[in-house]
């Protein structure tokens, strides 16, 4: 016998679960840490479709309130110097109630912009656009 430890070859075996909850805490983005949930631990699996409900379209009004940027920005070709704020629809309350979106998200969606938009905004910008929203959306308790 060989005072030596054995060792074994992992190549070509499936990831650990440490090491499978290693890469989803590192993740970026829920959807990144989704893809290495479906590639390692529910390979064989099809991910669920997100089917969204569709958005009513809202008669044209008056933002409840509109936030001048400080650093106007370029995402896709849209320049955002403005960001106009609408009350959030309660489908969305609801959401972030549940826990299914972030406040963010709402956030995006009273603004009518991506998530990526809010996301790219510089820290004094980001910071008065969700001050604004805060005070025209409802207070939200978890469940």
């Amino acid at each position: 016998m060989s005072d030596q430890p054995a060792t074994t070859s992992t190549e070509g075996l499936p990831p650990t679960v440490a090491e499978v909850i290693a890469r989803i805490v590192a993740a970026t983005t829920e959807r990144e840490a989704e893809d290495i949930i479906y590639s390692t631990m529910l390979r064989g699996h099809e991910r669920p479709r997100t089917v969204e409900p569709p958005r009513p379209a809202f008669a044209e009004r008056t933002p409840t309130k509109t936030v001048a940027l400080t650093f106007p920005f370029t995402l896709a070709g849209q320049t955002i110097e403005t960001v106009a704020l609408f009350p959030p629809q309660f489908a969305d309350v609801k959401a972030v109630s549940d826990n299914e979106i972030t406040e963010l998200d709402m956030y995006a969606r009273m603004a009518g912009l991506p998530v990526a938009a809010l996301e790219a905004m510089r820290w004094p910008d980001i910071d008065a656009v969700t001050k604004a929203a805060r005070r025209i959306a409802p207070t939200i308790e978890r469940r």
